[in-house]
């Protein structure tokens, strides 16, 4: 099995930010990536990771990619499973597209947000993990779960961790408050 600690050491944070700060990747702080965005704290993104719990040939979304980095360490990580990601922006899009594929990653496909929350087109998935913070556990996120999946998702400045034990249940287990966690969609 994949460790996270190794994807985080072979999946080089400095090529998923601007360039003048590509120094700076060993802080654990959020970094510019580019149009007014910027990517999450090394610390966040294990944290979540951990909570998500993912391995080998879990079919997983992500939603709030940015700049691709960890949709490169959840495509490590699920192997040779593909990972679904959507960005915010079609320039978003692209800049995570060539940031994975210059560090040889290619069991990722990347989708611009649309009308549709997710992407029920290649439901159901085994792990989705939400970047953005959210008024609730949408419902359209819910039916994209598989049966037996799990979901990390912050609500209202909680990460909570939402497994699908059956079609009519759930159990939600908090894990963390606080915004600084999740960045929400967009430019400030």
């Amino acid at each position: 099995m994949r460790s996270l600690r190794k994807a985080f050491s072979i999946i080089n944070r400095a090529a998923f930010v601007l360039p003048a700060y590509a120094a700076d990747t060993s802080l654990d702080s959020p970094l510019p990536i580019g149009f007014g965005y910027s990517d999450m704290k090394p610390s966040a993104v294990k944290a979540l990771l951990e909570w998500l719990e993912i391995g080998p040939g879990d079919k997983t979304l992500e939603i709030g990619s940015d700049s691709g980095w960890m949709t490169a360490i959840l495509a490590y990580m699920t192997t040779p499973q593909m990972v679904y990601a959507v960005a915010q922006t079609p320039r978003l899009v692209s800049i995570a597209e060539q940031n994975c594929a210059a560090q040889g990653i290619h069991n990722a496909a990347f989708f611009a947000a649309n009308d549709d929350l997710g992407l029920p087109a290649f439901a159901p998935y085994d792990r989705i993990i939400v970047n953005t913070d959210n008024d609730t556990v949408p419902k359209e996120l819910i039916a994209q779960l598989s049966i037996g999946g799990k979901m990390i998702i912050s609500v209202r400045g909680t990460i909570l961790e939402v497994i699908k034990p059956a079609t009519d249940r759930l159990d939600i287990t908090p894990h963390r408050r606080g915004n600084s966690l999740v960045p929400q969609f967009g430019p400030a």
